[in-house]
């Protein structure tokens, strides 16, 4: 009873933690840029590189956002003695197939949850508008293509590799909690990581539709195929297309309407 008592005392002060923690990492762009850090390495390292100072920028604050989820990542492994190949035990014959499935259902699913909630509550909203209002999308959208796909990429495994990955078995293997409770705890946390990188409702709906279906999606499949690399492809394969949709492709009320996926 004893050592129930304390498991759960600890399972409730990490709870705890992980708000100001994960709060950390989802302003992790806007505060070193408050700091002056991506400037100065951006200043330092332009004599070496033929890009513009302002794109070297913001590739160097998105890679901030990635590094800081790995350092995380890897510090709650570390701290509940947990070893990363607990991320990547199989590669099952049926590893392609399940991430194609995943990034298709994750991309429909998002769609079809967004498009209800803009007939339903956001009918007045310009989404496309919305949407690229938001800081890390029109920071990434501002990059060339390929760079887009880059950070675009980097954001959205690193996300996986985190909550779908390191949080997921952090919850199920340390504390032993239900598999499906630890889903809905990894689906929170990683809407409320999302949700405090927008300004309106009509980007914190948008934004939270698809939040819920690729962590519900990326927690199954990682489950399935117990490696998380399936998870973390199908998330950037999904996200990819909203974001670096052209902008002058959108139609008044279109645009990247199921993102859920931080770069700074």
């Amino acid at each position: 009873m004893e050592s129930d008592a304390n498991i759960n005392l600890t399972l409730i002060v990490f709870l705890l933690a992980l708000f100001p923690l994960l709060g950390f990492w989802g302003k992790v762009g806007p505060l070193v840029t408050r700091l002056g850090v991506p400037q100065k390495l951006a200043l330092w390292l332009n004599p070496y590189f033929t890009v513009k100072h302002e794109i070297l920028f913001r590739v160097i604050r998105g890679t901030i956002y990635t590094v800081t989820a790995i350092v995380i990542s890897f510090a709650l492994l570390s701290f509940f003695d947990l070893n990363t190949s607990e991320l990547f035990k199989t590669w099952n014959a049926d590893f392609i197939l399940i991430t194609l499935i995943g990034a298709l259902t994750q991309a429909s699913l998002s769609i079809f949850f967004s498009q209800l909630m803009f007939f339903f509550v956001l009918r007045s909203a310009n989404i496309g508008q919305e949407m690229g209002n938001v800081g890390w999308i029109s920071s990434i959208q501002s990059l060339p293509m390929r760079l887009q796909v880059i950070m675009v990429s980097m954001g959205s495994m690193s996300e996986e590799f985190l909550f779908r990955g390191a949080l997921l078995i952090v919850f199920t293997s340390a504390f032993g909690i239900n598999p499906f409770i630890a889903i809905l705890l990894v689906t929170l946390f990683f809407i409320y990581q999302q949700i405090i990188q927008v300004n309106t409702l009509a980007q914190a709906l948008v934004i939270t539709s698809g939040s819920l279906t690729i962590s519900l999606v990326g927690s199954l499949m990682f489950f399935y195929t117990e490696n998380i690399l399936s998870a973390m492809i199908a998330h950037a394969s999904s996200i990819i297309f909203y974001v670096c949709i052209p902008k002058e492709h959108w139609g008044r009320d279109q645009g990247p309407t199921t993102v859920t996926s931080a770069s700074g």
